[in-house]
């Protein structure tokens, strides 16, 4: 039996059935590995049926092609333990996450940056040896240097490791989102177009895009993209009659 990750209406359907998402987030880069089955299986009983987490692109190739998947940063390990504990899983592989995480030059924070908002680079898990391979290179826009690099990583990512696991493959990844968070920051729609294009030559029909951004619409506007499911964030402190209209505004495939 074929296994699919759909939405009907205004509802996840998995294989054929209803599906309501309870997600927590667990970066596994911040966990140790020994603790990774622990910590998701917390989360299993706290009454969760899914677990999201970033895929921090610095931490498993912190120099050019020298590439690291092994212990702490078993990322494939992680996700077979989640389907394990019995979650789905929420892949968000950027390549921007934010995530608090800065550009890293092994133990060091990089503080130079050439692009011309200083904002776009300083954060979210790039490499720091795209700024000296590129001393030009503008981060988070189409600029060849960086959709080279990325499609490089994304195809790492996915045909070495990843791909397998997606829901339609077998796995419990169901759902994919692009960038993050980048109708905050920007609104190229030509580089979210081609960043979407990347994951979906990846995830294909095995599972669904999605986009995440801030709860006002000019965020929305700007980072959600055509073919990918639009959703937005919101915290403890709001109002969730209020999110819930911002998102029955949005919550739609475009």
């Amino acid at each position: 039996m074929s296994r699919n990750i759909s939405i009907e209406g205004d509802s996840f359907m998995i294989d054929g059935k209803p599906l309501r998402i309870v997600s927590g987030s667990l970066h596994y880069f911040r966990v140790p590995a020994a603790s990774w089955r622990d910590r998701l299986s917390k989360l299993r009983a706290a009454g969760l049926n899914a677990v999201s987490t970033y895929v921090e692109w610095s931490y498993h190739e912190p120099e050019e092609r020298q590439y690291d998947f092994s212990g702490d940063r078993d990322l494939a390990q992680f996700i077979r333990l989640a389907a394990e504990e019995g979650l789905f899983v929420l892949l968000r592989p950027g390549p921007y996450i934010c995530a608090e995480r800065d550009l890293k030059d092994g133990q060091r924070d990089v503080v130079f940056c050439t692009c011309k908002n200083l904002r776009l680079c300083l954060q979210g898990g790039l490499p720091y040896w795209l700024l000296g391979k590129y001393p030009k290179i503008r981060l988070r826009t189409t600029d060849p240097n960086f959709i080279s690099e990325t499609e490089t990583w994304m195809s790492k990512l996915f045909v070495d490791r990843l791909t397998p696991l997606l829901y339609g493959n077998g796995g419990p990844i169901i759902l994919v989102q692009v960038e993050n968070e980048y109708g905050s920051y920007g609104s190229e729609r030509p580089y979210m177009e081609r960043l979407r294009d990347i994951l979906k030559e990846h995830a294909g029909d095995a599972a669904l895009l999605y986009t995440t951004d801030g709860n006002w619409d000019a965020a929305i506007r700007s980072g959600r993209v055509p073919g990918a499911l639009t959703t937005v964030d919101f915290g403890t402190g709001e109002s969730l009659l209020e999110v819930g209209a911002i998102l029955a505004r949005s919550f739609r495939v475009y």
